[in-house]
């Protein structure tokens, strides 16, 4: 008689899942080593620690709500089944969070359980009749088409490179569940020795801003412009056109004088006003150049 390598998952499937405990569910994770499982296969398509380290720990809840409500013996092995459930959140996780390091919310298996029953609720009469929304992203497509700007087209995600005077960023449209989010990344990658002037930099334009913000990952220096619009609507054109206004505006004010303070010892606070000012005085130029040209 063969013995599985798996005692308690093989007791546990022999048990039943209906009268399980979730410190029973928690046992089998363990077991499986599904958490270590999750991180190796989140770092397939995440390169950031950070988000890696949260994926392995959502991943397998997730996997262990999936099938704690769907699991039949008929589908095979439950150690096969939570295996492949852990991989598929796992991708699906790096994919909705982990390439830009958003945040994600930890979640317990009692949560896990609740999304998975809403999950499998059957649609009402009244869901079915509803069409779908359209995909948050078709305006942002709209506006790089009209304005002949190129981008790469990835489902969730559209990727754009830009360039602020010698500095070439690039800028990521992201569907999330709640919002659609733009990243315009800096290049540079702020040394630690100067990433507390940066950081005082960054705070005083956060300050003039009305909309968005900068951000620094102080893991390893990196820079960006974050702007998102929470999706309780129809995202228009419009949207999609002063959304892309805003943040390509505040990195073309700000992001040489971000780079001259990452790469020199210059004041921080001397650098951003003159860069603000420089971009004032260019404005007005060719708002004055616009006027006369319209008279």
């Amino acid at each position: 008689m063969t013995t599985s390598p798996f005692p308690t998952v093989e007791l546990f499937e022999n048990s039943g899942l209906e009268s399980a405990s979730e410190t029973q569910f928690l046992a089998v994770a363990e077991e499986l080593k599904l958490a270590e499982y999750a991180k190796q296969v989140a770092t397939e398509v995440v390169d950031c620690p950070t988000a890696i380290d949260i994926i392995g720990s959502i991943a397998p809840v997730r996997a262990l709500g999936q099938i704690a409500l769907r699991y039949k013996p008929s589908m095979g092995s439950l150690a096969d089944c939570l295996i492949d459930a852990t991989r598929q959140w796992a991708m699906q996780l790096g994919r909705m969070h982990g390439q830009e390091c958003l945040p994600m919310a930890s979640m317990t298996f009692g949560e896990a359980l609740q999304e998975e029953a809403k999950l499998m609720a059957a649609p009402t009469k009244e869901t079915e009749s509803t069409p779908r929304p359209a995909d948050p992203l078709n305006a942002f497509r709209r506006f790089f088409n009209e304005t002949g700007t190129a981008f790469a087209d990835q489902a969730d995600e559209l990727r754009v490179r830009m360039v602020f005077g010698s500095v070439a960023c690039e800028c990521y449209v992201v569907r999330r569940e709640l919002a659609v989010s733009l990243f315009i990344y800096s290049p540079v990658y702020i040394p630690i020795q100067r990433q507390g002037d940066v950081a005082q930099a960054l705070a005083w334009a956060n300050w003039q801003s009305s909309f968005g913000a900068f951000e620094m990952d102080f893991a390893d220096g990196q820079v960006r412009f974050h702007y998102s619009l929470p999706l309780v609507g129809p995202i228009t054109d419009e949207h999609a056109r002063l959304t892309f206004g805003v943040c390509s505006a505040a990195m073309r004010r700000y992001i040489v004088a971000i780079c001259q303070i990452a790469l020199t010892d210059y004041d921080p606070h001397g650098v951003m006003i003159r860069a603000k000012e420089r971009d004032e005085e260019e404005q007005k130029l060719m708002q004055e150049l616009k006027q006369a040209e319209a008279a």
